[in-house]
């Protein structure tokens, strides 16, 4: 008898290489290993734990009785669903990125999975006895009217900050919980899942698990297996709970659409908002989006049809939006030369709110005590070995800090240059500001948000359940004090340098300007009291300041999409930002002009290439950055040609490894 030769498992393993890898599937471990299952393997001197992607593939790079086998099996059942499985291909396939990381961080958390219990049904809890206005009445409406046809729309519920946004989510979701649905529900922040996941639980009920990497793992596996078996039918958590196994998904929820939190940074760069999106149109569910502040692209999809818009044009109970004047800090460095971070007409403002036993927020998005040292003698500033950026001063912990690769010394007592002591913090941070508040008013209770301050797991929670409580007076953070929190005792809300991020080299500077100058001051005058704005910035003129201050997102977004129009950003053309990483600047520039010729070539005169030149960040942890992007109007174009670029200059000797691929950049960097 001829022997049969091994099966083949093709398995996807958490390092940073696009392909998965073929495996013999030894006798003992064949019956009934399908996708989704975990196994353990070697890799090279590693024991790694991958994904079975697929059984018995068409071709394989080796002859089955060459390749290594699997070492074990993991799970007697797949703990990875088809409908996961397939959107991690996807995102690999779209974002040229390993299938292996995507899984890493979507799949369950290690360790063995129970099998869950199904669960008996959820009813619907104390939502029904609260008024809804009418524009929320009509979203209620529209929204239920699609979830009862049972298919793909999708809808961009516009509403301004405190118009309502949650509770129609949550109407939604107890609508489609009673017709025997899962639900997604996004939010862009870790901080805000806990607060949120309370309010969510009182009314939908344990069917809530809550997913993300701030939790233990042993919590975040139960969740999951929770949601797998059925046993919980709302997932609720940031930017990797897009893959949580909801099963039979009904509606899909996202908050804060417009946050650049959701899209990734580091590998592999998804952006969870898009697949969103993609995941609701292949189970057939309604998707919301929600913001006070869309997106561009969203809006522009609304105006085009492709999105269904629901607008909330005004608070609810009759609230107002805070009253916001705009501080010129050009004629106000003059008078006082900048002694203080808080205007005059700003420590007015606060002194009077607390006097009233009201509190106030002050937003400065910049971490630490200041942004760099300076000698006054010699001009020096010191700054990160590794990275093209300052130090910055930490005066609690004693130490200058980068913010880009983690590196730190001690705070000098002279110039490293000059050995002068006339040394000076400039540029003021969070920490800086936290100590003028405490000395300006004796007494205050102040409360810092930020990454120094939120390190600890529960950290974040913790202070904002003070502020809440009332136990703060005055929170002072980064952009993490603006995002969709909800303080009734919110009377006063003060932005410092609101200009920072209009000097960055991206094209979503103004935007993001604009977001985060309107949601801050949203979070103002939720109460139902008067409440203030105070805005300081030097480019009072610049039209995302204006628009903010006035709370107009139409105007604003009437002059950023003729500016994108113009340049050709998107949504009028597809984006993607390549930045090649070398320990030597002369390498780096070399293999990005290579690339960018093969990208040329590859693109066969369907898209334009921009580029290479400095990235805005020229050197990081040790490596010269050298930045390329490439526009194009079909994606599938954009996709391709970067994908034929990266494989000709590996052939080359140029390998894919040094190249940072961003597709559908959040920013440049």
């Amino acid at each position: 008898m001829t022997a049969l030769l091994p099966r083949v498992a093709r398995v996807a393993l958490p390092v940073p290489i696009e392909t998965a890898f073929d495996y013999a599937i030894p006798a003992d471990l064949a019956p009934d290993l399908v996708p989704g299952c975990r196994v353990r393997v070697r890799f090279g001197a590693r024991r790694l734990v991958g994904v079975v992607i697929e059984v018995d593939p068409v071709e394989s790079a080796k002859p089955p009785a060459r390749l290594r086998p699997l070492e074990a099996r993991l799970d007697a059942a797949p703990v990875v669903p088809a409908d996961i499985l397939s959107l991690a291909k996807f995102a690999a396939d779209h974002y040229l990125a390993g299938i292996g990381e995507i899984l890493a961080g979507a799949g369950p958390p290690a360790g063995r999975l129970r099998p869950a219990p199904v669960p008996a049904a959820v009813g619907r809890r104390s939502g029904a006895g609260l008024r809804l206005s009418t524009a929320q009445q009509a979203a209620v409406a529209a929204i239920g009217a699609q979830l009862q046809a049972g298919t793909y729309r999708p809808f961009l519920l516009h509403g301004v900050t405190g118009s309502g946004k949650t509770e129609v989510y949550l109407r939604a979701a107890e609508e489609t919980l009673a017709r025997g649905r899962g639900v997604l529900y996004l939010v862009p922040e870790i901080g805000l899942t806990a607060l949120l996941a309370g309010r969510a639980q009182t009314r939908l009920g344990e069917t809530v698990a809550v997913l993300h990497s701030g939790l233990s793992r042993g919590v975040r596996r139960r969740n999951w297996e929770r949601l797998a078996g059925g046993e919980a039918q709302v997932a609720l958590g940031a930017r990797s709970a897009v893959f949580a196994p909801v099963r039979d998904l009904g509606l899909v929820i996202v908050d804060e659409e417009h946050d650049g939190s959701y899209k990734q940074e580091e590998r592999p760069r998804y952006h969870a908002r898009d697949l969103a999106l993609v995941r609701a149109q292949r189970a057939g569910a309604v998707i919301v989006l929600g913001s006070a502040t869309p997106a561009i692209e969203s809006y522009e999809r609304a105006r085009e049809g492709r999105y269904e818009l629901l607008e909330l044009p005004v608070r609810v109970g009759e609230r107002t939006l805070a009253t916001a004047e705009i501080v010129d800090m050009r004629a106000e460095f003059d008078r006082d030369e900048g002694a203080s971070p808080l205007s005059a007409r700003l420590r007015e403002r606060l002194g009077e709110t607390l006097a009233r036993r009201e509190q106030a927020i002050l937003l400065l998005n910049r971490r630490g005590y200041s942004a760099f040292l300076l000698c006054r003698t010699c001009g020096e500033i010191p700054g990160c070995p590794r990275c093209s950026v300052a130090l910055s001063m930490h005066r609690a912990a004693a130490k200058l800090r980068c913010h880009t690769c983690g590196y730190w010394r001690g705070i000098p007592t002279a110039c490293p240059r000059c050995g002068g002591d006339r040394l000076d913090a400039g540029g003021e941070g969070t920490e800086k500001l936290e100590a003028a508040v405490a000395s300006l008013y004796p007494g205050v209770r102040v409360g810092r948000l930020d990454r120094d301050t939120t390190r600890r797991a529960g950290a974040a929670t913790a202070v904002l359940e003070a502020f809440e409580r009332g136990d703060v007076d005055v929170l002072v953070g980064t952009q993490m004090v603006a995002k969709g929190h909800d303080f009734p005792r919110v009377t006063l809300v003060g932005v410092l340098q609101a200009e920072a991020a209009l000097a960055l080299p991206d094209f979503r500077a103004s935007e993001r300007t604009f977001a985060l100058l309107t949601q801050v001051a949203g979070r103002a005058g939720r109460g139902g009291a008067e409440s203030a704005a105070v805005i300081q910035t030097f480019a009072p003129d610049h039209y995302a300041i204006r628009h903010a201050a006035a709370q107009d997102y139409a105007a604003f977004f009437a002059e950023e999409i003729r500016y994108r129009r113009l340049l050709q950003y998107p949504p009028f053309t597809y984006l993607a930002a390549l930045v090649v990483a070398r320990p030597s600047e002369a390498a780096a520039q070399r293999h990005a002009e290579a690339l960018a010729v093969e990208i040329t070539k590859a693109g066969g005169g369907f898209l334009r290439v921009l580029g290479p030149a400095p990235a805005p960040l020229a050197r990081r942890r040790g490596e010269h950055r050298v930045q390329i992007l490439v526009k194009a109007r079909a994606r599938g174009r954009l996709r391709d040609a970067i994908h034929g670029a990266l494989i000709a200059l590996d052939a080359r000797g140029l390998p894919r490894r040094h190249v940072a691929v961003d597709v559908d950049p959040a920013s440049l960097r």
